[in-house]
Order: structure tokens, then sequence, then C-alpha cells
């Protein structure tokens, strides 16, 4: 058997009408220490936690009513939960229109998901170094990818036709369309 030595140390984790947390440590039945955190406070440790159980979940949360769940699906649909009714849900897909459904939250949330989370387009996997043929405003243009800032996480394209042309953002909203011309080893 072992023997312990010392204090027992316990703590009691309470929350206030006005959702204020207060944490108290216990030292053989006596308060020896107490923390409280304002109500804010809880709120927004709540919504971290939310927000890292979402991700886990591969969920997405609608921020303009977060009780409005976006699971995206692998054939490119979205199914969107409501969570305080969880019987409710109905699917979605971007370029399709639901008959049942025409407006509404569910349509909103999917919708809002939808705008959050942009299809990928060919030309933001190029490399620096690769020439491709970018529609910019309409223009169809030769432009070499670059990386301006020196960052791994940026990349533009300049205009190899037009001298002494400034650069763009590979995700400017300009462009249009894009296509590869010369994809060799990256210069």
């Amino acid at each position: 058997m072992i023997e312990h030595e010392g204090p027992v140390v316990t703590h009691t984790v309470e929350l206030d009408e006005s959702g204020a947390l207060r944490i108290a440590e216990l030292q053989d039945g006596q308060q020896v220490g107490a923390v409280t955190m304002a109500a804010s406070v809880v709120d927004e440790i709540r919504r971290i936690l939310d927000a890292e159980r979402d991700e886990q979940l591969g969920r997405w949360r609608w921020p303009e009513n977060p009780d409005y769940v976006v699971y995206p699906r692998e054939n490119g649909s979205v199914t969107v939960f409501e969570e305080s009714n969880p019987t409710a849900a109905l699917t979605f897909w971007k370029h399709v229109r639901n008959a049942e459904v025409t407006s509404g939250a569910f349509m909103e949330a999917a919708r809002a998901f939808f705008e959050a989370h942009p299809e990928p387009k060919p030309w933001h996997d190029a490399k620096p170094g690769e020439l491709w043929a970018i529609t910019f405003h309409g223009v169809e243009r030769p432009c070499r990818a670059i990386n301006p800032t020196f960052s791994d996480r940026e990349l533009g394209f300049l205009p190899v036709d037009i001298p002494m042309q400034t650069w763009f953002a590979a995700d400017a909203p300009g462009i249009t369309a894009g296509r590869p011309i010369w994809q060799g080893a990256a210069s």
C-alpha cells in the first residue's frame, strides 16, 4: 500500500450565472487559492476549443450563425446540420440548385462555405520559373510564374510580353483562366 504524505490537493470548478468561471484550489478541504475568468474569456476559450473540435471532425462552422455546421463530402457536395436540431440536415452541391430549398439558413450556410472554400485553380500549383498562359482581365498573356517576395507561400505571375510590366498575385481576382505552356525545370 502506498502512503500519501502531505496535504490532499483538489480543485473545484464553477460556472456562475453570468458565465464567469471560478476555479478554486483546496488543500485538505480548505481553500488556498482561486482564479476567476470573465465570461468573455470563457467564451473565447469555448470558441477556440470548438474550432479545434470542428477541425478534428472535418467540419466548418458558419460564422454568421454557429449553430449551423457544414460537412464537406468527397463527391463535392456539403451536408449542413443545425446543431440545436440534429435531425435537420440538407445536402447541397455548389453548381446544382436544391429544388426543395430556395432560401433559408441551410442554403445560406452552404453558400457561405462554398464562398470561403473556393475550388483550387490549376495556376495555383504553378512553380516559379514555369511559363503559363494566364487570362488576366480578359486578355491572355504568356507569364512567368515567380516568387515575388521570396516567400514559399506567395506566388505571382510576370507577363513576359510587356517590358517593365509589374507582376500580379496568383490569386488575383482578375485571373479567369490559366494553362501551362512550359513546366520544365524551374530556373
